[in-house]
């Protein structure tokens, strides 16, 4: 459970190999303007929200460095691989993507983000040069540091106050939208028929997975389920209906959803009964490299993955179809151990009466658990749309952020983008993540 008892908001991350200390004592955490504070979801024609909970959430990110006395020789400055190295960074930022909104979920408005970093054992003044960019997957955060010198362990800490609510979707009702003319651009950005979700560089992987995904295994699929049901125009409701109830009929989940840590360097420390830096808090369970993801074309190839490939295969066909759609990575509240990483997906309608934006979820872990057909895609379904998400934060919109950024290991939210003008980024022995979740009390009315 989170440490602290302040409830602060948080949506940014910062990771950096080397920092200029200060002298003694560390500053208090860097704050972030949030300005990205969403409101509340409204009850609508098509849309009813219900059970309001709030969340702190704590996210940790670990990356130890290679020693520079094993790896790069003695740090002096005559050396010239060392000093290489630093030049190389000097400019590098660290990339974090972020969700302040979904279709069950806004953030706190009126707070301001907060990001806390450790450095080994100490934590540095940093002069952080932030970004807010706008893609094709959501927010990202982007920060710069001055790089000026060495170390081996990093720990960027942050904390995310949320509140998440149960939806109830008038499938009836949402049958009588078609296909607009033109979609509004928040949807617009979230219609990009690839989704790439390795990253730019995976090194431990591309042996098995292909690193560029590809468009026309997707669109082949998406031809052969619609040939099934003879290729009739559908409404977007029951597009994505059917699309849901087909996949799940042909995709075998066959694959863990998370790649568990064991081999880090912290939790090696902890198994020989070293003591760990203080600072850091290490947690000995929930740690993990990160998510067990394909590309969507791999998936849609093979028809088998994780959970996580089930879903992001489902974003990819909807958005193939002409809808738009985004997956959603969120972590599940339990009573007792760690909460679970959980993924879904989330399809656009448009009433352009009413100028109105929906945002509709689809878990198909939850809809597995519901009796459906392809061929009933016309009919009530329990679990589509509406779901029991009052327990489960929203914490990014893509398994990294965009493949103009670096990766290290295997996806695990952050990634690296290189100085301006050069393709280096840190050198990083391990990585890996855990975080971790604490209800707020009830929400505050709008």
């Amino acid at each position: 459970m989170i440490s602290r008892t302040s409830h602060r908001l948080a949506a940014a991350f910062w990771v950096a190999l080397c920092v200029s200390p200060l002298a003694g004592v560390g500053p208090e955490p860097t704050i972030v303007p949030d300005l990205l504070a969403s409101e509340p979801l409204r009850d609508n024609l098509y849309m009813t929200y219900s059970n309001p909970k709030s969340w702190s959430v704590e996210l940790n990110s670990y990356l130890v460095t290679p020693h520079p006395h094993m790896e790069l020789g003695p740090p002096d400055r005559n050396n010239h691989s060392w000093a290489t190295m630093i030049n190389d960074l000097k400019d590098a930022g660290i990339v974090y993507p972020i969700v302040t909104a979904s279709g069950s979920s806004w953030s706190v408005p009126g707070r301001e983000r907060e990001v806390s970093i450790l450095i080994d054992q100490d934590q540095y003044s940093l002069r952080l040069d932030r970004h807010l960019r706008q893609g094709s997957r959501g927010p990202e955060m982007v920060f710069r540091p001055q790089f000026s010198g060495w170390t081996q362990f990093v720990r960027v800490q942050i904390h995310a106050d949320m509140v998440s609510v149960d939806t109830h979707f008038d499938q009836r009702r949402a049958e009588r939208l078609g296909w607009p003319e033109r979609w509004p651009e928040e949807a617009e950005r979230f219609r990009t028929p690839l989704i790439d979700s390795l990253g730019s560089q995976n090194e431990l992987r591309a042996a098995v997975l292909a690193s560029n995904p590809d468009s026309v295994a997707i669109e082949r699929l998406l031809e052969t389920l619609d040939e099934e049901r003879g290729g009739n125009a559908l409404s977007p409701i029951h597009e994505a209906k059917f699309l849901a109830a087909r996949l799940i009929e042909v995709f075998e989940v066959n694959q863990p959803p998370m790649i568990p840590t064991r081999n880090a360097r912290f939790l090696r420390m902890l198994e020989n009964g070293e003591e760990s830096p203080a600072p850091f808090e290490l947690r000995t369970r929930g740690n993990f490299d990160g998510f067990n993801v394909m590309n969507p074309d791999d998936a849609a190839r093979n028809l088998g993955g994780s959970l996580h490939d089930r879903t992001t295969l489902l974003t990819s066909l909807y958005r193939a179809a002409g809808l738009p759609a985004r997956t959603v990575i969120g972590l599940e509240y339990k009573l007792k151990g760690d909460p679970i990483y959980r993924s879904w997906t989330e399809f656009a309608l448009y009433d352009p009466d009413l100028d109105l934006l929906l945002w509709v979820p689809v878990n198909l872990e939850d809809l597995t658990r519901t009796r459906i057909a392809s061929g009933a895609y016309r009919s009530k379904w329990k679990n589509f749309g509406s779901g029991d998400l009052h327990t489960i934060v929203p914490i990014a919109f893509s398994f990294h952020p965009p493949d103009t950024n670096k990766t290290t290991r295997v996806p695990s939210l952050v990634g690296i983008r290189p100085a301006s003008g050069t393709t280096a980024v840190p050198r990083f022995t391990e990585q890996f993540m855990n975080h971790t979740m604490e209800p707020m009390g009830p929400p505050k009315s709008p």
